[in-house]
């Protein structure tokens, strides 16, 4: 469990629904890039050159709630075998995961460098 709660800065906000379910995530680099265009949508807009680029900008103005912006969370189990976890975490090319009870409520976030050394320490005390 110490793993979970411990290491590196997070990259990802995890988003909960009303029974304290996982619902979805957004990266903090998206939540950047929305309140920069919600809050100062004149330099968002300076950088559009032509109507396509215009209207991106627009449509990412006002974001009301985190379901606007959030994406799937890359869920695990409290109970996965940490080697799958390290194999999704490699194939994928995922940060971190999001770990989950067996009902969806939040445990915590794994982060792959957090995963990587508990692996060499496991495999190494073996």
């Amino acid at each position: 469990m110490d793993a979970i709660h411990s290491g590196p800065p997070f990259h990802s906000v995890v988003v909960l629904d009303s029974e304290r379910c996982v619902a979805g995530r957004v990266s903090v680099e998206h939540l950047f890039e929305a309140v920069i265009v919600d809050v100062f949508p004149e330099q968002a807009l300076a950088a559009a050159t032509d109507l396509a680029s215009t209207m991106e900008v627009v449509v990412d103005v006002n974001h009301n709630r985190a379901r606007d912006i959030m994406e799937e969370p890359n869920l695990v189990k409290v109970d996965d075998n940490l080697g799958s976890v390290l194999g999704r975490i490699l194939r994928d090319r995922l940060k971190g995961v999001v770990v989950v009870e067996e009902a969806g409520t939040l445990v915590g976030y794994l982060h792959r460098m957090t995963v990587i050394s508990h692996w060499r320490e496991f495999t190494s005390a073996r």
